[in-house]
């Protein structure tokens, strides 16, 4: 597993209450987690981005062999990917230390079996439900939509919803300037659990350290009901909500 997969392992999963007599919970990572994305001067950005809180390095632009290793090296633990539109040189990007990959849905099929990277899916928001449906299964980690940031209503949250709740995968996706503590409680219910941020900018560290203090914030994840099993928590679809009422009246 990837550097990529386990963060969003950590941050997608609901904290148990401490057993015994303990009183505080052990420390944990964000909720949420921060993507800085970098389509120039990448190791100089990289390294800015990631000293203000950055949780991921995402590299746009076709960057070179020498900036790929650059900015690998220059982030340390941090995860850095990069978002390709050919994907003939992905194995020689696990040797540079490219940990994640950002592809689209006419990449090659194999490319998903490459070892030792993980995956992103960029999609359209209107994707329609069959094809939602059948992203499930396929080895990618999490879906991006490349959807201009907008202010949270509520009809924008049931768009979130349906992606994830169809897909059954995180998404990444960038928020308003002006999201709130509120919207991201909502952005996280919803199945968001990667934020994109714009990094190049002389203000573009000081968003995400705002947004880093916003989601640190947050109250943490808990879970659903006793005894569901510990993971990803995203919404449920209509057929899955009806199935588990079907299957609660047999259990009775």
């Amino acid at each position: 597993m990837a550097k990529l997969a386990k963060l969003i392992q950590r941050a997608t999963s609901p904290e148990s209450a401490p057993l015994g007599f303990a009183s505080t919970r052990s420390p944990s990572g964000p909720s949420m987690l921060t993507v800085a994305k970098i389509d120039a001067g990448y190791k100089d950005n990289a390294q800015k981005a990631v000293a203000a809180g950055a949780s991921v390095v995402l590299l746009t632009g076709n960057p070179g062999e020498s900036d790929l290793k650059a900015t690998v090296d220059a982030v340390g633990e941090t995860p850095c990917g990069v978002a390709m539109s050919d994907t003939s040189g992905i194995d020689e990007l696990a040797g540079f230390g490219v940990d994640f990959v950002v592809l689209d849905s006419s990449a090659p099929a194999g490319t998903l079996q490459t070892e030792g990277i993980d995956f992103v899916l960029l999609i359209d928001e209107d994707m329609p439900e069959i094809g939602l449906r059948t992203i499930e299964p396929l080895s990618v980690q999490a879906l991006y939509t490349q959807s201009p940031p907008s202010t949270l209503t509520i009809g924008r949250q049931m768009e979130i919803q349906r992606i994830t709740g169809l897909a059954r995968k995180p998404l990444l996706m960038a928020p308003a300037d002006n999201v709130t503590k509120d919207d991201l409680l909502a952005l996280r219910d919803s199945g968001a659990a990667l934020l994109a941020v714009d990094v190049g900018g002389s203000d573009d560290a000081e968003e995400l350290e705002r947004l880093n203090d916003l989601i640190s914030s947050l109250p943490p994840r808990s879970q659903r009901r006793t005894g569901e099993k510990a993971g990803v928590t995203l919404p449920m679809t209509s057929r899955a909500v009806a199935q588990e009422e079907d299957d609660e009246d047999d259990d009775e």
